[in-house]
């Protein structure tokens, strides 16, 4: 997932050089050990992990504002944020009853350092990405040296190791993780660039994410491969993949395909209806692929134009050959409207979008929606969504950021556990949590698609 404070689409970046990263190899060291920043050695260091007994009771109050999840199964939901400033990585093992937080190894910095540091184009935000019950990263890009630190565990939070990766200097923002088991995946760095034309590094791990190596970079030989900002990375196996990339600048669909590993990159081609020619896409998401029919899958953008006014639209495509070939779909009941779009596949069938302050819903890959919730109750003049998860097919997580504009966080986490119809506050005084507010209306009827085996 790629989450932005300032989440209108069409948002800009600005710029920064572009230089040419060096192939290296990453540092690992086990919970406790001491973690120097070193190339000279290119064999990682291979130290045993200890327990880790730090994992304690969290008090999920207002303090906490989380700023990304990592959902796992309808009792496991990983979240990270800031309380009182201060990072912080917490879990629930009972779908939210309580919570715990996990201590890591190596603090990311705090809420001001992190924001002053991505407002002055040299960092970003932590990266969360858990696999399942027992393999989690989080990465993040070391504001004063050229160095992404990725820690990892895969026993469920109980002890983690450290991987130090050398980078470019320009490379500045974590990207997104994709790995397709416990040993193999990939992690996306890139630089802050005018107009959102990031340079890109891809890193590939064979073990876990204890050695990290440099597969794929861009360069200023190639200025027009995988220009943009990558939001979404996806691999079916060890050898082929697939990276969407949203360009404010070029029209048309930034759909990328790799067949070795993410080596080299081609652009496939995808038809883009007339009425959105010229259009460029802001926002984009998946592909998703069907896990009992793994050929069939799905990738939503929303499209953007400023004439005569700026509006946004949103669209689907379908494939049934393994993203070959790309299927528009006509969709239903959606406005036109510009703002803040954040969705979320449940499967290929199932999604939900929050459209500004709007919940919508679809069950058939996107053709049609469904109104769901008016989330304007929860939502301030200046707010949007920054992360949208399913815990099961009746259980929604939401994030809102309650003020954009401002300097300092403030983010409520929300809960669904009916379809996103009624909603409560997860971080909230303890006599507040627990109050749900009902003010949806269901148009729709819920259908079974047997398409993802996922708990009700």
């Amino acid at each position: 997932k790629r989450r932005s404070w300032t989440a209108l689409g069409a948002g800009i970046g600005l710029l920064l050089a572009a230089l040419a990263a060096r192939p290296v190899l990453c540092s690992s060291f086990a919970h406790g050990a001491n973690l120097p920043v070193s190339t000279e050695n290119p064999r990682s260091q291979d130290v045993s992990a200890r327990q880790d007994s730090s994992i304690q009771a969290f008090d999920m109050t207002p303090a906490f504002s989380p700023i990304q999840l990592g959902v796992v199964d309808p009792n496991l939901v990983w979240a990270e944020g800031y309380q009182k400033e201060r990072f912080v990585l917490v879990r629930t093992l009972n779908s939210g009853r309580t919570w715990q937080r996990v201590h890591l190894p190596v603090q990311p910095p705090p809420y001001p350092v992190t924001a002053a540091a991505e407002a002055d184009w040299k960092s970003g935000y932590p990266e969360l990405y858990a696999k399942n019950e027992r393999d989690v990263w989080i990465a993040w890009r070391d504001i004063d040296k050229p160095v992404v630190w990725v820690e990892y565990t895969h026993d469920g939070g109980a002890s983690w190791r450290v991987a130090s990766i050398p980078v470019n200097e320009a490379a500045s923002v974590v990207g997104q993780f994709a790995f397709i088991n416990a040993r193999t995946g990939w992690l996306v760095v890139e630089s802050y660039g005018a107009s959102e034309q990031s340079d890109k590094w891809m890193y590939h791990t064979s073990d876990g994410g204890s050695t990290w190596h440099l597969v794929y970079s861009t360069s200023v030989d190639a200025p027009r491969l995988l220009a943009g900002t990558s939001q979404h990375l996806t691999f079916r196996t060890a050898s082929h993949g697939f990276w969407l990339v949203a360009d404010p600048i070029r029209p048309g669909i930034s759909l990328y395909q790799t067949n070795d590993g993410g080596v080299h990159w081609q652009r496939i081609f995808v038809s883009v209806p007339t009425e959105y020619a010229h259009d460029v896409t802001v926002s984009v998401w998946g592909p998703a692929f069907s896990k009992t029919s793994p050929n069939q899958g799905v990738l939503a953008v929303a499209f953007y134009t400023s004439e005569p006014q700026p509006t946004m639209n949103l669209a689907l495509y379908h494939t049934k050959d393994g993203g070959a070939t790309w299927r528009y779909v006509t969709t239903r009941n959606i406005p036109s409207e510009y703002g803040n779009y954040t969705f979320q596949f449940f499967d290929t069938s199932i999604a939900a979008l929050v459209l500004n302050d709007q919940l919508y819903e679809t069950t058939d890959g996107g053709e049609t929606w469904f109104f769901r919730t008016d989330l304007g109750p929860w939502m301030a003049k200046r707010s949007s969504a920054l992360d949208l998860d399913f815990t099961n097919r009746g259980t929604l997580w939401l994030i809102v950021n309650r003020d954009a504009s401002s300097n300092e966080i403030e983010t409520w986490l929300l809960k669904s556990v009916d379809g996103g119809l009624g909603w409560s506050r997860e971080n909230a005084n303890r006599n507040e949590k627990g109050r749900t507010l009902s003010i949806g209306v269901c148009c729709c009827t819920v259908m079974e698609t047997g398409d993802v085996a996922r708990e009700r």
